[in-house]
């Protein structure tokens, strides 16, 4: 008896590091993507576009802890539900956290694509940063569902008993995204609009590599028509809320610092 328990708890503390470790690496692999935007553009573009970068960035972070939220928060609703062995509930989870992304990444693209100008204006930019900043913004902006689907179908992948396949997913787009960075903005010297497009196709990949998941028939839910259900709703939004307000403070910082900073030094 005594034996069983100790090998029962190596398990499962195997089995916990082992999504700690790659849940770890997939969110290190996410920051690489405007990391490697700021340094192409900051060699290619100088002075103003690292600036205006640095101004659209917490449109990306605003973005990113949407998905967050609804892909944690959705994911975690979705493995309750999944060890109550309610798999019809966990497949009306899965359906309304996608659908709702969708929706939400559809308003972004349409703001995005109509009035960048006035988004970056209110993130902070001014005089020429703005059409700079604009142009990252349009691109990225508009790919939004696919930067919110992929923070989605990442947390429900790896809850879904995947967590290696989740993480290679993020390295391999985030690897990507400094490859096309280096052609789009060094060799082909398409500036702020090349690097957004890196940074867009990465979520793209990420997600073709997340349908092997399905393609191998290794997927324990799927979407469902379904409405949205309140007490679904209301669980993806306050177990994922955490997860929001840490990225959407890390927003509002850098908004601020960049307003306090171009005021006392300018765009240098």
């Amino acid at each position: 008896m005594a034996m069983n328990s100790v090998m029962l708890d190596k398990q499962m503390v195997n089995k916990f590091f082992k999504y700690v470790f790659a849940n770890v690496f997939a969110m290190v692999a996410l920051s690489a993507y405007v990391l490697a935007d700021t340094f192409f553009v900051s060699n290619s573009l100088g002075v103003k576009g690292l600036s205006s970068l640095n101004f659209a960035v917490p449109a990306f972070q605003f973005m990113n802890a949407i998905g967050l939220m609804l892909g944690i928060g959705g994911g975690t609703k979705f493995m309750i539900l999944k060890t109550q062995n309610d798999h019809e509930g966990a497949n009306k989870v899965f359906s309304n956290t996608f659908y709702m992304g969708l929706i939400i990444g559809g308003v972004l693209m349409t703001l995005g694509l109509s009035i960048p100008n006035q988004i970056a204006y209110v993130l902070g930019a001014r005089g020429d940063i703005i059409p700079y900043t604009a142009e990252y913004l349009r691109v990225v902006l508009g790919l939004a569902p696919f930067f919110i689907l992929n923070n989605i179908m990442t947390c429900f992948i790896r809850n879904d008993h995947a967590p290696t396949l989740s993480m290679a997913s993020m390295v391999v787009g985030s690897l990507l995204n400094v490859l096309f960075d280096w052609v789009f903005v060094m060799v082909m010297k398409w500036g702020m609009w090349g690097a957004a497009l890196a940074t867009g196709f990465s979520p793209m990949i990420s997600l073709i590599i997340l349908s092997f998941h399905f393609i191998c028939k290794k997927s324990t839910f799927k979407l469902v028509k379904t409405g949205f259900k309140k007490q679904y709703v209301g669980s993806i939004f306050s177990l994922g809320a955490s997860s929001f307000f840490v990225e959407f403070a890390f927003g509002m910082s850098t908004i601020i610092f960049n307003i306090a900073i171009l005021r006392l030094a300018g765009n240098v």
